[in-house]
C-alpha cells in the first residue's frame, strides 16, 4: 500500500466515523451473526454484495449498518474498509488479511466463532456472577446498617470508642482514595505505552496474563497461516504487514522483526519476542518445511490455543464464585468485628 492508498483508508475512515460515530459499533452477538451469515452464504456460492444484501433484507437489526456498508462498496471502498467503522480491531486487521491474501469466507467464519466462543463465557461469567452479586448488595445495605446506625448507638455507652471509631473512618477512607488514585495512575502509564508494551503488561497480568497469551498465539497463528497459505515468504509477509494505514500488533511486530532481519539476526532469535511470540510459532518459522506444511502448521496450533482458550476460561469461571464467597465471608468477619469492638469497649468501661 503506498503512501497515497494510506492517506485514502484514513480519509475514508475519519470521514465514516464522524457521519456515524464510534457508538454504532456492533456487540459481540451481532458481530458474530453478521460474520456467521456472510460466510455461510460465501460458502454456498453468493457473491459479496448478493450476500449482503440478502441479510439486509431478512435481518432488521443488521439492515441499518449493511445499507452503510453496501453503499461505501459501491464508492470503490474495500469490505474490510466498509466495514471497520462497526466491528473490533482485531477482527478488521483479520478481515483485511484475508481479504487480499486468502479466502474471506473462512476467515468470516473463524471470527464468527471466536465471537460465539466469548459470548457464551461472557454470559457464563453473568449467570455465576449473578447470586455472589445479590449477597454483596445485601452485604453493602447492611454494612451501611451497622455503620451509620448500630454503631453510632453503642459508641454513644462508650466516651472512649469515639476517637477509635474517628481513626477507623479516617483510615477506611484513606486507604480507598489511595487505592482509586494508584488505579488511576496505572490506567494513565498504561493508555500512553506503546502497543508492545502494553501487551507485554497485559500477559503479565495474574491469572489473566495466561489466558491473554492463549489468545496472542490463536490470533497470531491464524494471521499467519492465511498469508502463508497463500505462498508468501517471510519478507512478503513483513511487507504486507507493515504496509497497513496504522499501527496495529501485527505491524508493530512485523516492522521489528524486519528491522532485526536486517541487522543479521537468525529468525530464531529475530522472532523472539517475549510472551507475545510464542516458541511453538518460532520453531514453525525456523522449520525447514515448505511454506505450505508451514501453514498447516500454523493452521493446526490456531485451533489449539482456540480450544486453550476455552478450556481455561471454564477453569477461570468456575473459580470465580468460590473466591467471590471467600471475600463475602471474609468482609462479614471483618463487619461483625467492628461491630462487637464497641459493645467489648463498652463493657469494659462498665467494670
Amino acid at each position: 500500500m503506498n503512501s497515497k492508498e494510506q492517506s485514502r483508508v484514513v480519509k475514508f475512515q475519519k470521514k465514516y466515523a464522524k457521519n456515524f460515530g464510534k457508538d454504532k459499533k456492533w456487540d459481540i452477538l451481532t458481530q458474530e451473526r453478521f460474520f456467521s451469515s456472510v460466510a455461510n452464504l460465501l460458502n454456498i456460492g453468493f457473491s459479496l454484495p448478493t450476500a449482503l444484501n440478502f441479510i439486509s433484507e431478512t435481518d432488521k437489526k443488521l439492515s441499518l449498518g449493511i445499507h452503510q456498508i453496501l453503499n461505501h462498496l459501491k464508492e470503490g471502498h474495500s469490505f474490510s474498509e466498509s466495514i471497520s467503522i462497526f466491528i473490533d480491531e482485531e477482527a478488521y486487521q483479520q478481515i483485511k488479511i484475508a481479504e487480499s491474501h486468502g479466502k474471506i469466507s473462512e476467515v468470516l467464519k473463524k471470527i464468527a466463532d471466536f465471537d460465539r466462543l466469548r459470548a457464551k463465557q461472557i454470559a457464563k461469567i453473568k449467570a455465576v456472577m449473578i447470586y455472589p452479586i445479590f449477597l454483596i448488595c445485601l452485604l453493602i445495605a447492611l454494612i451501611c446498617g451497622i455503620k451509620f446506625y448500630l454503631i453510632p448507638q453503642i459508641s454513644s455507652f462508650s466516651k472512649e470508642s469515639e476517637p477509635v471509631s474517628f481513626v477507623n473512618n479516617f483510615v477506611v477512607f484513606f486507604g480507598i482514595a489511595i487505592i482509586i488514585f494508584m488505579f488511576v495512575i496505572m490506567y494513565k502509564y498504561f493508555i500512553h505505552q506503546p502497543i508492545i508494551n502494553k501487551t507485554l503488561l497485559l500477559s503479565k497480568v495474574p491469572i489473566f496474563g495466561k489466558l491473554y497469551q492463549k489468545y496472542l498465539a490463536y490470533y497470531l497463528s491464524g494471521n499467519l497461516a492465511i498469508l502463508l497459505n497463500n505462498g508468501l515468504s517471510i519478507k512478503e509477509i513483513i511487507f504486507t504487514l507493515t504496509s497497513s494505514s496504522k499501527e496495529n500488533l501485527n505491524s508493530v511486530l512485523a516492522k521489528a522483526l524486519g528491522q532485526r532481519l536486517t541487522e543479521g539476526v537468525e529468525i530464531t532469535k529475530a522472532a523472539n519476542f517475549d510472551r507475545i511470540v510464542s516458541p511453538e510459532m518460532v520453531k514453525f518459522l525456523n522449520s525447514k518445511k515448505t511454506v505450505k506444511d508451514m501453514a498447516m502448521s500454523m493452521e493446526a496450533y490456531s485451533q489449539v490455543m482456540f480450544q486453550d482458550m476455552i478450556s481455561l476460561t471454564d477453569k477461570l469461571i468456575s473459580a470465580v464464585q468460590p473466591i467471590m464467597f471467600l471475600i463475602i465471608g471474609i468482609t462479614i468477619a471483618a463487619t461483625y468485628l467492628q461491630l462487637f469492638m464497641p459493645i467489648y469497649n463498652a463493657m469494659k468501661g462498665m467494670y
